[in-house]
């Protein structure tokens, strides 16, 4: 019996940093047994060390591991001791996270050498027949690279390299056996892992920065509903008994919401939502076509999910360059407050960077979405991703396009006594924008993602609207007058931007060679560098000095008022709501800080005055005397926020996963009013 090891690796070294349950090689694992049978023994694994272990003390005929931007390094370092311990075993590599040039796919193979095959596309009949075929050749390495395997490609034992002769993947997936119904992916629910499912597969659409937007992945097939149920009725049960604190479930569709199956799928998730209070947030990626179908699968998600709307940019001369067209403006306002009146909540997506994009477009298109009423915003950076056609040279010299190199959040760690990381390739200039304009946008995302993002300051917005002072003049005014925001507040737009700035390279090598040395290793570990840069700094200024982020925010909406004839009782009543705003959102420190009640006085009925849709006339809200007010996490979103506490940890590393991992209202506090003494 063939003894086959089968990894989708994740660094775990400071945290779990890919906390999903690894489908897509328990999809290989159950299509080899199928095919091959009792040939084949085949054993899955996700975490590092316990596969260093198990190679050790058995090394296996076959060692086969999936390739992300996120475990490559990882990936290939395991590959490289694994032929140490024995040079005779076959090493297999998948995944999209490979070139599309003939030539950088032989380079990166003959660079490689301890690399056997590259599957590319679609695993599932390729490993059938490469592991099939080495049967035949009596595990002869030297004798299977002398097939032409389709979807495979090798360096051959002429020293020649084997081309990519490719092979679509299968038309009906149900020919693959359900890995959460044959049990397979039972050992993952240890508490930390998030589990992950797959209702099709494919993606239409071309867009150039996408992996997705090739050939390889255009065909579009569906598991069957029957099957799909069965899986989430069985996971939720699983999750229920042993992994009772993990909230997250991921659908791993490119498109989620945009067929009538989609729907019916949301109902069964809303089934075990409402039987065991999970999942209390989805992460999947909707779709840009058929709105009506995506309303009604996020409405029934009782707000685990986000409905997705995204652009990557407004500028009609990016969508041309990167092959995509997006929704017509006029349809997408209609569905912000389709979704608004049923309560959906939405988010778009934009990328910086992208070919043809100034900062004057990127921030105008940001605007324009803002007056759109686009409720959250997710900014990336342009990846230059393995596999997408803007990766290739021809569109590199064609936009311009000069690109740096950083260590990719919490994907590090020392493994065997050596230091691994993976490094991302960004877009970091283009003809269009200088680098110096690429640090202002990331600027002003961080204004956003703080002072927008979440409806935090939404109370503080509205009272500014019936003044008809519109939320871009307050944004803008927040973005350009930064400098008088306050001792803290500039510290951390002035630390975010050095450190932006700082954690580019010139070349991976020279990204890998400074994180190696121990101090700078050190600081890695530390989170003071290396992290995810938003979302470390949105944590930061969350938990840790939002009563001066608030302050600033209030500030600056005093400085608007003050150009108009508002009279004096508004300063009164913005005291109250700058105190409101502060206290009821769930920080501090530690976790007994987060969850712990707090006090603070009064003087109006905010939410009163929220109820009546934020009325105009304040006056009736204020109380005959000042109250004190107590603001306290309702019991769903303390447990839902303890257990998120729990499962990432309350240092800086930990709220910056967290903060990706709850939805915004769980950090919101109610309050009652008490006793004056």
């Amino acid at each position: 019996m063939l003894k086959i090891y089968i990894a989708d690796l994740t660094h775990n070294y400071v945290i779990v940093s890919n906390e999903t349950m690894p489908l897509g090689v328990a999809y290989i694992k159950a299509y080899l047994e199928k095919y091959l049978g009792d040939k084949v023994d085949c054993k899955l694994f996700r975490y590092p060390d316990v596969l260093i272990k198990c190679i050790k003390k058995e090394t296996p005929d076959v060692l086969m591991l999936s390739n992300y931007v996120w475990n490559e390094a990882l990936g290939y370092f395991i590959i490289s001791q694994a032929k140490k311990h024995n040079p005779s075993i076959c090493t297999i590599m998948g995944g999209p996270n490979f070139h599309l040039d003939r030539e950088k796919q032989e380079e990166y193979l003959r660079r490689h050498f301890n690399l056997d095959f590259y599957i590319l596309g679609e695993g599932e009949v390729p490993s059938v027949n490469i592991i099939k075929t080495f049967i035949d050749c009596n595990l002869s390495i030297e004798r299977l690279k002398k097939y032409e395997i389709p979807s495979c490609i090798c360096i051959k034992p002429d020293n020649s390299f084997q081309p990519l002769k490719w092979q679509p993947g299968l038309r009906d997936l149900d020919e693959i056996p359900s890995p959460w119904l044959s049990g397979y992916l039972d050992e993952f629910f240890d508490g930390n892992l998030a589990p992950i499912i797959e209702t099709s597969r494919g993606c239409p659409f071309t867009c150039s920065y996408c992996v997705q937007g090739t050939e390889l992945y255009n065909n579009i097939r569906r598991f069957p509903f029957d099957r799909i149920k069965e899986e989430i009725l069985y996971i939720a049960e699983k999750i229920n008994q042993k992994s009772p604190d993990v909230g997250c479930l991921r659908i791993a569709d490119s498109n989620f919401g945009m067929f009538n199956d989609d729907v019916e799928v949301s109902k069964i998730i809303n089934v075990v939502q409402r039987k065991y209070g999970w999942p209390t947030f989805i992460h999947a990626s909707t779709g840009k076509n058929r709105k009506d179908l995506i309303l009604k699968t996020v409405l029934n998600l009782k707000g685990a999910l986000v409905m997705f709307n995204s652009v990557q940019s407004m500028n009609p001369v990016v969508l041309a360059n990167i092959k995509r067209k997006d929704i017509d403006p006029v349809i997408m306002r209609d569905i912000q407050q389709q979704a608004q009146k049923i309560g959906v909540k939405t988010l778009t997506e934009t990328i910086l960077s992208l070919p043809g994009e100034t900062f004057e477009s990127h921030r105008d298109g940001l605007f324009q979405l803002i007056e759109l009423g686009v409720q959250e915003f997710t900014n990336y950076q342009c990846m230059m991703l393995k596999g997408s056609q803007l990766e290739t040279k021809e569109a590199r010299d064609r936009f311009k396009i000069e690109t740096c190199y950083r260590v990719l959040p919490r994907n590090f760690g020392v493994y065997d006594k050596s230091k691994v990381f993976e490094v991302e390739e960004v877009i970091s200039s283009t003809g269009t924008l200088p680098f110096s304009d690429y640090l202002k946008a990331r600027r002003l995302h961080l204004v956003l993602i703080i002072y927008y993002n979440g409806s935090r300051f939404e109370p503080l917005v509205r009272l500014l609207q019936n003044y008809n002072i519109g939320i871009l003049s307050w944004l803008n005014l927040l973005f350009e007058n930064m400098g008088n925001a306050g001792e803290k507040v500039v510290a951390l737009f002035g630390d975010y931007l050095e450190e932006t700035a700082n954690e580019s390279f010139d070349s991976r090598g020279s990204c890998v060679e400074f994180y190696t040395e121990e101090d700078s290793f050190q600081g890695l570990l530390r989170g003071e560098v290396g992290e995810n840069l938003i979302m470390k700094y949105l944590s930061i200024a969350t938990f840790l000095i939002w009563e001066d982020v608030v302050r600033y925010a209030f500030a600056s909406a005093k400085k608007i008022l003050n150009e108009k004839d508002v009279g004096k009782e508004v300063y009164d009543f913005l005291n109250s709501l700058e105190m409101f705003v502060c206290h009821r959102l769930a920080s501090g420190e530690s976790t007994d800080q987060i969850l712990s009640n707090v006090e603070g006085p009064i003087s109006y009925d905010i939410n009163a005055w929220m109820n009546d849709n934020y009325c105009a006339s304040f006056k009736k809200y204020r109380f005959e005397s000042f109250r004190k007010a107590q603001f306290y996490l309702p019991e769903e979103r303390y447990k839902i926020l303890k257990n998120a506490l729990n499962v990432y940890g309350e240092d800086i590393i930990g709220k910056t996963k967290l903060v990706t991992r709850i939805q915004y209202s769980d950090q919101l506090k109610e309050y009652r009013l008490l006793e004056v003494d």
